[in-house]
């Protein structure tokens, strides 16, 4: 069963909102696909980016119907990319590309995700916060990158304090 929710709340905001006095913030979740397993003797390393991609596209899906409804601000779920679970695996090398797996899936800000958050951004004139797992400087950090309703990178923010799996591939922020 696929679920997949926008939970909207409604706040007394100042200048920024879109009608004055009100601000509408959307939180998105889906459910994610089941991952490759690399324990299941059923692993397809193939099936992986392909995997990675319908799940984007069914959050991406999630951040235009918030727009649709006049969200302001819109703030995705952590692991957009649903990828966490792979950095359990620093062995296992990606087929395309020889790197760590769950490293090989990590993106670059800006790049082609967030050009396409961008454009959902500008399109519907609200902002995003959107959690992804970023390749900066051959690093990886687990990231909130922050859009304006241009569509604009207004920042992001590499998270400092990281759980216990994520010490092993993910640095830590400043």
């Amino acid at each position: 069963m696929l679920t997949m929710s926008v939970l909207f709340a409604v706040l007394t905001c100042g200048l920024y909102s879109q009608t004055p006095g009100k601000g509408k913030i959307a939180l998105i979740q889906a459910t994610a696909l089941p991952n490759q397993d690399l324990f299941m003797v059923d692993y397809d390393p193939v099936k992986v980016r392909s995997g990675v991609s319908v799940h984007l596209d069914k959050l991406l899906g999630l951040f235009e119907k918030a727009g649709e409804m006049g969200a302001d601000l819109v703030c995705g779920p952590e692991d957009m990319q649903n990828i966490g679970s792979y950095g359990l695996f620093i062995d296992v090398k990606d087929n395309e590309t020889g790197e760590i797996l769950f490293n090989s899936l990590a993106v670059k800000v800006p790049g082609e995700l967030t050009n396409r958050i961008s454009a959902i951004a500008r399109k519907y004139k609200m902002y995003i916060i959107a959690p992804i797992y970023e390749e900066e400087g051959g690093e990886i950090f687990n990231s909130a990158v922050v859009f304006d309703r241009e569509g604009k990178i207004m920042g992001k923010h590499h998270k400092t304090v990281i759980p216990i799996m994520e010490t092993w591939l993910v640095s830590t922020g400043d």
